[in-house]
């Protein structure tokens, strides 16, 4: 379950398993095992539970397929040599939710780096180690996803040699990935270069990584040209770029080009001639600052078959107070089946105070499936004081599944009295997770004078196990002056997993001389996976080992290039 929850793909190695297996036992467990303990094991796991499916069941991977001539030797598949085992989903599913809080002991870390061998696992197992600040094992996975040549560990790794100082490695293991066609490497050889004042070689890098996609890279390019005075060269490079479709997103490209409006125009045609932006309604708003030539844009993008962009520009017509346009957009989008635009044609109605046809709208996209039209429907009946209508309404809209109508039903409940009705709503709204909607009942309760009702919300959605609430509760008690009540929110959250309490609850309990209690709470965060805080703080540098306690001093050790004359 460990395995699964920290990145290691769905075929675990039998040898893996095995020897994991043993911190995870008491002492006195493992010294009652048996010579055959490992494999009376397997063969338990390996029966059905309930009459449905085994926890542990054997499988195997699919050999490769290849074409003459490009067999692979089986020495480089990876190690897939079996026999290999697959988690139970629920059992999965079990340990995603029930061992967040834990750290896998040493033996798990120590049978990861021996005993996997595809390079995503162990990458994706570094990145675990990281965040849980067991720094050396995180570098040591590393290592090995970069042996096994893990282009994005080549480049983590790159740069942590590159950060100590070491850029010959640092620039072998880029090369290394650039060579497993990463264009981010190619990017940042380029930066190495350049930082140097080798440009002709950053050059080449640069160009590369452009040719293979980089938008950062051809800007890189560009504006060398034209800090050297070349207009007409960095204009070639991105017609070039454009015109031959290397530069899959090249939205910032047209947006940086905007201070010349002809040539950035030829590039968004460019641009959506090949359909490479979907949809271009970016685009469009970079030019909206530019009258010239707009109309002539949103025909463009429309022709190019990007007609849901037409809603966001009629937004942008209405904000500038152009109904008119705005309508008239909206009314093509919904000829062109865009029906959500109802929704928005309805609002500017009722803005401009045509209920009736406002309501019309509402009601022809509720017919279109757009049941969210349902609550503005019900906002308007509301306001016009058919309470009937407007429930039925925000009930309807509750069944197909738009809770926050919850939130909607319980203020009208609380408007007219009925507050046992309304706090029974809000509470199904807390268990389907609308915490902040709650703020608005906070606030008309404060409003009304009630402090004791508006933090019975925020206790409502407190013990639900929404940390945004308790902090929010923790806040009030505050600036009440309750600082025992709020220290009891604090520890509360911290108890419940939420890792920012437990940090701050941290910080107060060594202002109070607690340093124990402080080291526990923030052990348990980075087991939780979150050691941002240590980054930061430099506590415990050299990271900490399986079980907690601070990893004495080490040295990384050289990652050896790959022997590659290339």
């Amino acid at each position: 379950m460990d395995a699964r929850r920290l990145g290691v793909g769905i075929r675990l190695p039998q040898a893996f398993l095995t020897e994991a297996a043993t911190d995870y036992l008491s002492s006195k467990d493992f010294d009652e095992l048996t010579e055959d303990w490992a494999e009376a094991a397997f063969a338990d796991l390996a029966r059905p539970v309930h009459g449905k499916q085994a926890p542990l069941r054997r499988t195997m991977f699919r050999p490769k397929i290849r074409r003459p001539g490009n067999a692979t030797p089986s020495t480089e598949l990876g190690g897939n040599t079996g026999p290999f085992f697959q988690l139970a989903d629920y059992l999965e599913q079990h340990g995603r939710s029930h061992r967040t809080r834990l750290c896998p002991p040493l033996s798990f870390w120590a049978a990861a780096y021996e005993h996997l061998a595809q390079p995503s696992d162990l990458r994706n197992l570094a990145s675990a180690a990281q965040n849980r600040h067991r720094l050396e094992w995180a570098y040591g996975l590393l290592q090995r996803a970069a042996d096994a040549g893990h282009s994005e560990a080549l480049i983590d790794l790159a740069r942590i040699r590159q950060r100590d100082g070491d850029r010959e490695d640092a620039e072998a293991l880029l090369r290394r990935a650039a060579r497993a066609g990463h264009v981010t490497a190619l990017f940042s050889l380029g930066q190495m270069c350049e930082a140097v004042d080798d440009w002709e070689s950053a050059e080449g890098f640069y160009q590369q990584a452009a040719d293979n996609g980089s938008a950062n890279a051809l800007m890189v390019l560009v504006r060398k040209r034209e800090a050297a005075g070349d207009q007409e060269a960095a204009e070639a490079l991105l017609r070039d770029a454009t015109g031959a479709g290397r530069i899959k997103a090249p939205l910032s490209l047209a947006k940086q080009r905007d201070r010349d409006r002809e040539d950035t125009q030829v590039s968004i045609q460019q641009v959506t001639d090949a359909r490479l932006v979907k949809p271009p309604v970016s685009l469009a708003k970079q030019r909206d600052r530019n009258r010239g030539g707009v109309q002539e844009l949103i025909q463009h993008v429309t022709d190019a078959g990007h007609t849901s962009a037409l809603i966001d520009l009629a937004r942008m017509r209405e904000a500038a107070g152009n109904r008119a346009a705005a309508e008239t957009l909206l009314r093509q989008a919904t000829d062109a089946g865009h029906t959500s635009a109802l929704i928005d044609l309805a609002r500017i109605q009722e803005k401009y105070g045509d209920l009736q046809a406002a309501e019309t709208l509402l009601q022809r996209a509720v017919n279109a499936g757009h049941t969210s039209a349902l609550i503005d429907l019900a906002r308007m009946r509301e306001a016009a004081g058919n309470r009937a209508a407007a429930e039925t309404l925000l009930r309807q809209a509750t069944d197909a599944g738009h809770t926050s109508a919850l939130i909607d039903l319980a203020r009208i409940q609380e408007k007219y009295g009925d507050l046992q009705a309304a706090e029974t709503l809000l509470q199904r709204a807390v268990n389907a997770g609308h915490t902040r909607s709650l703020v608005i009942l906070m606030q008309m309760r404060e409003e009304d004078g009630d402090r004791e009702g508006a933090e019975a919300l925020y206790q409502l959605a407190a013990d639900a196990g929404h940390m945004s609430a308790l902090a929010i509760l923790m806040q009030m008690r505050e600036k009440s002056g309750d600082m025992a009540a709020a220290r009891t929110l604090l520890i509360e959250a911290a108890r419940k997993g939420h890792t920012n309490a437990m940090v701050k609850l941290a910080r107060r309990l060594e202002k109070e001389g607690d340093m124990e209690g402080a080291e526990t709470l923030l052990r348990q965060t980075a087991d939780f996976g979150d050691a941002r805080q240590f980054s930061r703080s430099g506590r415990w540098p050299y990271g900490l080992d399986p079980d907690g306690t601070p990893t004495p001093p080490w040295s990384r050790t050289t990652v050896a290039p790959a022997n590659d004359p290339a």
